[in-house]
């Protein structure tokens, strides 16, 4: 069964994330910033952390992900049809949540996307693909060695 997609991108792509979710309609979900997770800077004069809420609406989380300028170190982002926040800390207890998509990025360039909607899995592989990401493949039952998920 396919959880998600994985790929790299290059370090510092700008509008890193408008570039990953294009297409999708992100305005739907909330999204739960995992704020001990993060390490997302705008590029302005004090380097500010561009998720400074413990969650956004979907018109709140487009705005900030299409009109900042930011560098990502890493990223950890659940998102949601309700305000129903639910503790994530393995791929069973994302199973069983009223998350539908769960966005991790480390080290800069490492990004993996875990989603219930196996269309969304495939909007998000030809992004990968548009933008010339590298290394693009499928997290599947059999090849996911996550056992906990966190960005740090």
């Amino acid at each position: 069964m396919i959880r998600g997609i994985c790929f790299c991108v290059p370090n510092g792509c700008p509008k890193l994330f408008e570039k990953i979710l294009h297409d999708i309609d992100i305005i739907k979900y909330t999204w739960e910033n995992i704020e001990n997770d993060n390490q997302v800077y705008r590029l302005n004069k004090n380097n500010d952390f561009l998720f400074t809420k413990p969650f956004y609406t979907g018109y709140e989380f487009k705005k900030l992900i299409s009109s900042n300028n930011y560098y990502s170190i890493f990223v950890h982002l659940h998102a949601y049809f309700t305000n129903e926040l639910q503790k994530i800390d393995s791929y069973y207890d994302f199973l069983n949540s009223k998350c539908q998509m769960i966005i991790l990025l480390t080290d800069s360039i490492f990004v993996e996307v875990y989603c219930k909607d196996v269309t969304i899995i495939q909007t998000l592989k030809q992004n990968a693909k548009k933008n010339s990401f590298k290394d693009i493949r499928y997290i599947t039952d059999k090849n996911d060695t996550r056992d906990k998920f966190c960005a740090i």
